[in-house]
């Protein structure tokens, strides 16, 4: 059993979230992201979060190692792409940050698994294939500018050549593809396998409900259309 585990984003909801945040926050805190509304980016490398989300007794992850999980799931790895202007280092940070809480939770827990979403331009180096053991790819072939529609053959190539790394290292890689309709999932099911991938058809809103059930796309946080009709440029990502 894996949890789920935000790095690169702060979340209102979680036991660790301090209502004078909203007046005076933190100096890890940088903005509300529109495309979520409750999640913020943060400045991961600062002591701050780190010890949140990985440091000490009370941190989130020792939560969920008490709580019996065999791994996570990391989102938000890619967060850093939106700081590099701030934080030229912050590509090579994140690696770090990655490869320091997965030696944590081995730490407390041996074969602790560590699986990463998105940010697959890290797959080149080395040292941080090693520290994962899988790679999960949101929207690698479907729904990057619309709901359902397939990615350009371009956008595909470049994410597959970055996940090709991890393939090389016998490491599962999971496409993460938001379909509605159950013919569309079926025959992406087909096509995925057969270029060795592992595919998983949640919704968007990973809550367990059914992927196929009506939703009102523009009104369902995350999907390319409620950022077009929510998001001003630059408040979504």
């Amino acid at each position: 059993v894996v949890s789920y585990f935000s790095i690169g984003e702060a979340e209102s909801y979680r036991f660790y979230w301090k209502k004078d945040w909203e007046k005076e926050p933190p100096g890890w805190y940088v903005a509300e992201n529109c495309a979520w509304p409750r999640n913020y980016m943060v400045r991961f490398w600062h002591d701050g979060w780190r010890d949140i989300i990985y440091r000490g007794a009370e941190s989130y992850l020792a939560r969920i190692i008490a709580a019996g999980m065999d791994g996570v799931y990391l989102d938000r790895i890619d967060i850093y792409e939106n700081l590099l202007a701030e934080r030229p280092t912050a590509r090579q940070d994140m690696i770090g940050f990655v490869s320091d809480l997965a030696a944590k939770a081995r730490e407390l827990k041996p074969g602790f698994l560590v699986i990463a979403q998105n940010a697959e331009d890290l797959l080149v180096d080395r040292s941080y294939r090693r520290t994962i053991d899988a790679v999960a790819k949101e929207e690698l072939f479907y729904s990057k500018t619309s709901t359902g529609s397939r990615n350009t053959a371009e956008d595909v190539a470049s994410s597959l050549a970055y996940l090709s790394h991890m393939r090389w290292q016998w490491k599962p890689v999971f496409p993460v593809e938001y379909l509605q309709d159950a013919g569309a999932i079926a025959a992406a099911y087909t096509d995925v396998r057969a270029r060795g991938l592992v595919p998983v058809f949640p919704p968007r809103a990973l809550d367990g409900t059914e992927p196929t059930a009506p939703v009102a796309l523009e009104k369902e946080a995350g999907t390319p259309e409620f950022i077009k009709d929510k998001c001003p440029a630059g408040t979504a990502w």
